[in-house]
């Protein structure tokens, strides 16, 4: 089961989500439903934390919410509504950017990181591999891998290079696993066009990427995107659907259009919330979008490195 983007937006007078509200914020729902799904593995592709600044006065949707980046806030964004699936199957946790050294990154290796609590917060720790049955996945903290780097030269280098350390490890077959989606489109901020995600990643990894690894899952755009290259390289498949703040699906076709300098064959998207359920077939995995009310709302096929939604 795949899930992300999950805590309740508190960010300035502008950027705010009643989190008392479960509609508004359904995250409780959705985490209800997958427990339903009976997942073997949970997968959350990151950012977990959102409420950074206080409820606006007189908004009671979020009237008496915490804020900041102590335990309080973890345990009403994530902790406290994850419990149930917690109970039901093992999670493998990606860092998101809000959780990186400017945000609730102390909250991140306290809580979550697969390494002890290190002296101080760091960014870009690296990638792990991890395996069920004969099955891979690649995790990547490519949190702080933004496109607007003023040294990409440097940040390339660093992700090649921590990308060959696990390389050897990876096993025949592998979906990668990084917050920031390596080959997506993602809506206009204001009116301009719509924009490449995440161009850095792929020039840095791209290229490097066994033919084993079939899929890239990723989350922080707030839709539900799978685009399809013709094998030509992973599939780019984006689930920032669990609760947060959604953002409009691209307003263009992205089947024929250029991503990376790759093309895009199949595409399909959805604005709306959800989790993702997928069951290995004869032939390759089969894939199912829930909405948060335990609906299905797409369904996909992977077969080697071509995805298809309906």
């Amino acid at each position: 089961m795949i899930i992300g983007d999950t805590g309740c937006r508190l960010q300035g007078p502008l950027a705010v989500q009643d989190c008392n509200d479960p509609d508004a914020w359904p995250y409780a729902k959705v985490i209800a439903h997958a427990v339903a799904a009976r997942p073997d593995l949970v997968i959350h592709v990151g950012d977990y934390h959102y409420r950074e600044t206080a409820c606006p006065p007189g908004r009671g949707g979020c009237e008496g919410s915490p804020y900041g980046f102590g335990w309080d806030v973890w345990r009403l964004d994530f902790f406290l509504p994850s419990g149930p699936l917690f109970a039901a199957a093992p999670w493998l946790l990606l860092r998101g950017n809000h959780e990186d050294c400017d945000r609730a990154g102390e909250g991140w290796f306290r809580f979550l990181a697969p390494a002890p609590m290190p002296d101080r917060c760091g960014d870009l720790t690296g990638f792990f591999v991890s395996r069920l049955g004969g099955m891979g996945f690649v995790m990547m903290d490519g949190a702080k891998a933004v496109d607007d780097t003023r040294d990409p030269t440097t940040l390339i280098q660093t992700l090649r290079r921590q990308l060959a350390e696990v390389r050897d490890d990876i096993p025949a077959e592998a979906w990668l696993i990084t917050h920031r989606p390596m080959n997506a489109m993602r809506s206009a901020i204001g009116s301009g066009p719509d924009a490449v995600e995440n161009s850095i990643q792929q020039a840095a990894v791209g290229d490097q990427l066994p033919p084993g690894v079939r899929m890239v899952v990723s989350g922080h755009n707030h839709f539900f995107q799978a685009l399809d290259f013709a094998g030509v390289r992973p599939p780019q498949l984006v689930v920032g659907t669990g609760g947060n703040k959604l953002v409009p699906i691209p307003r263009e076709a992205l089947a024929g259009k250029e991503v990376n300098g790759a093309l895009v064959v199949d595409a399909a998207a959805r604005y709306g919330y959800g989790y993702m359920v997928w069951d290995k077939s004869d032939v390759g995995w089969e894939g199912i979008l829930f909405d948060e009310n335990g609906t299905p709302a797409r369904r996909c096929r992977l077969v080697e490195r071509r995805l298809t939604c309906d």
